[in-house]
């Protein structure tokens, strides 16, 4: 029987066999080159308004240039949190700046001092000490789908 085989066919069942794999591979094993990042924001101090939350891929334009951003997404409040999802990022380091727009005017707003007057918040939680952190301190890796908290500060 072995006698039979061809080797000169060889090439081409090697072929077929690399794209049958190539096409089925990654509807089996998902895309791992994408995810979604889901971010729940605590700690609202009311349940007025909205939160609008930004991801950003890069330190350029963090947190203080929305357009920068590469996601933007705006939830309302419901019983002292809001949960957002993007989905489909690309795997990479992010770093996500929320803001609790108590008065639905769609932007952050500020005091006489330039201190944010309503809550703030960033991933990982970082301590606000003068302005928002750096975006190496409030990045984080995303290489398959994940969850992460953040508390909003007032």
């Amino acid at each position: 029987m072995f006698h039979s085989l061809s080797f000169s066919r060889l090439p081409v069942l090697f072929l077929a066999m690399g794209t049958a794999a190539a096409f089925t591979l990654p509807v089996l094993a998902g895309n791992p080159e994408r995810a979604n990042l889901t971010v729940r924001v605590q700690g609202l101090n009311s349940n007025q308004g909205q939160v609008i939350a930004r991801v950003f891929r890069s330190a350029q334009g963090f947190p203080g240039q929305p357009e920068r951003a590469l996601r933007s997404q705006t939830v309302p409040v419901q019983r002292g949190q809001a949960v957002l999802r993007f989905a489909d990022l690309p795997a990479g380091s992010y770093a996500v700046a929320v803001a609790h727009d108590q008065n639905n005017n769609g932007e952050l707003d500020f005091n006489v001092l330039g201190i944010p007057s309503e809550g703030v918040g960033f991933s990982n939680n970082p301590r606000l000490l003068f302005g928002p952190p750096a975006f190496d301190v409030a990045a984080v890796w995303l290489r398959e789908d994940r969850s992460i908290a953040i508390k909003a500060v007032y």
